[in-house]
């Protein structure tokens, strides 16, 4: 009797192992993220390095694990952990951070086939497996001491509504169907007998797109930078993959979507970050990355049918790629297009802890507190309004309501203000300005509430830089008495002053 066999579309319109395994492990992501949302950390340094190094682990050891459900749940939390924590070490420099973490699935995706293919051709299968899992094992071992938290976590309830409260932003709302259509695209599939050769060019090519384009992203903006590489990877499937009958274009066709697919799968997380509040990373990550898993889960199914329908030829399916991701560029459009206050041209200003430190400074030092513009808006609002472009509507609103009503400002009402800053993701060890950070604003004028907010938010209570070079000289020149003893009970020594 001979083994049962599946014809070329049989086994397309039935999702892979691994694409069974990519829509568990995703559709898992929203379940761990209250788990890993931390705080906002300072940039660099070599505990966030650490992170992105242990986070590379993860994502190479990810690729070559055995299917299954189990395996994906795991693989999920891993996922996850890595994400997150990477984010919330890095600010200015994110998108080239995740594009560092994720070059693993590339190096991953070439190295481990190969092992493989070479175990196999000693071993029996059993060994062939566990030689790879011992691998992945070693990776993990790497990884554990260093995917960490700066910070404790901070628990909190988690109900339905935790999880589908970000789709009631617009930016958010386009993110999402933009992601899970290009990933409808990238898992449609290719002829076996093309597979063989160009998936590894593929990966290659991904591997400088995951870092190339993250490092540009923080230079001209993020989502201009996905937008660009979205509507590129759309056109070279139209242009290039769907009329290319000859080796020549499809292998040039295989490299050049290799990079802007790896440019895709590394902003992605760079994206959810920059418009999300930074202790709530997690939790949109993992909303995203469900409505991900849907379209990876049935991407297969409809390149077999198209197939099929297309009596074993590719072209209803490669048009149906290109016009997907080039929909899915146009939702990342949208998305921008809020963001940035309608302005096609402007890279949005990042939204940081200088903010805090110069509205700090007319709150509490300036004494023309009253003076307006034609407007009749007080000038604090006036500057306010211009060192934060193309923000939430809500979040000028606040301000205009906190300006116009105050000439000096109470500590209750001036702590509103930093935490509404905050809750939109203001790097809290942001060094800029007289004071060099917002730590020493509030040592200076002695705003006790101002400074545990900051310090809850993960303020490094030892960061040295502007005129006072650290918080207790600031507080000690600002005659706080109350906040010396505060902060050498949070630890300062007496060393500093």
């Amino acid at each position: 009797m001979t083994a049962p066999t599946l014809t070329l579309h049989e086994q397309m319109s039935i999702p892979e192992p691994g694409e069974n395994e990519l829509a568990t492990q995703i559709a898992q992501c929203p379940s761990n993220p209250p788990v890993y949302d931390a705080q906002t950390f300072p940039d660099g340094g070599l505990k966030a390095w650490l992170n992105v190094i242990g986070g590379w682990c993860i994502f190479f050891s990810l690729f070559g694990w055995v299917n299954g459900v189990c395996t994906c749940i795991g693989d999920a939390a891993l996922f996850t952990a890595s994400l997150s924590t990477c984010s919330t070490w890095f600010y200015r420099r994110r998108a080239f951070a995740f594009g560092v973490l994720l070059t693993g699935t590339s190096i991953g995706g070439v190295v481990m086939p190969i092992i493989l293919e070479h175990l196999l051709g000693r071993l029996d299968f059993g060994w062939a497996i566990r030689i790879c899992t011992f691998i992945n094992l070693v990776l993990l071992v790497i990884a554990l001491p260093t995917v960490t938290s700066r910070l404790p976590p901070h628990p909190k309830p988690v109900s339905l509504w935790y999880y589908l409260r970000p789709l009631k932003g617009i930016r958010f709302l386009m993110l999402s169907p933009g992601c899970a259509l290009f990933y409808l695209a990238l898992y449609e599939g290719m002829s076996p007998a093309l597979a063989g050769y160009l998936i590894p060019i593929l990966n290659a090519t991904s591997l400088f797109g995951r870092i190339i384009p993250g490092i540009a992203a923080d230079m001209v903006g993020r989502f201009n930078t996905m937008v660009a590489m979205c509507a590129f990877a759309g056109i070279i499937v139209l242009a290039l993959w769907l009329p290319g009958r000859a080796n020549a274009p499809i292998i040039l066709f295989s490299g050049l979507y290799g990079f802007a697919s790896g440019a895709f799968i590394s902003l992605i997380p760079a994206l959810t970050a920059q418009i999300s509040d930074i202790r709530e990373i997690g939790v949109r990550s993992g909303t995203l990355w469900l409505t991900v898993a849907i379209a990876a889960l049935v991407a297969s199914p409809i390149g077999g049918a198209m197939e099929v329908r297309d009596d074993g030829a590719f072209e209803q399916l490669q048009i149906f790629a290109g016009v997907v991701m080039l929909v899915g560029t146009s939702c990342f459009g949208v998305a921008r297009w809020y963001l940035s206050g309608g302005n096609l041209v402007a890279k949005r200003m990042y939204l940081d802890i200088t903010a805090i430190l110069s509205l700090l400074k007319f709150l509490f030092i300036s004494s023309s507190s009253s003076t307006t513009e034609q407007t009749g808006l007080p000038f604090q609002y006036q500057h306010s309004k211009a060192i934060l472009p193309s923000v939430d509507l809500d979040l000028v609103d606040a301000t205009k309501e906190l300006q116009t009503k105050i000439v000096r400002t109470t500590d209750h009402k001036a702590g509103r203000f930093v935490k509404l800053l905050l809750d939109r993701g203001a790097d809290v060890n942001f060094q800029g300005g007289y004071f060099g950070n917002a730590l020493q604003v509030a040592s200076f004028k002695g705003h006790k509430e101002i400074m545990k907010l900051l310090l809850d938010n993960g303020a490094g209570i030892n960061i040295q830089g502007g005129h006072f070079v650290n918080a207790l000289k600031a507080a000690s020149a600002g005659n706080q008495e109350g906040i010396k003893g505060l902060l050498l009970e949070k630890g300062m020594g007496m060393s500093m002053l």
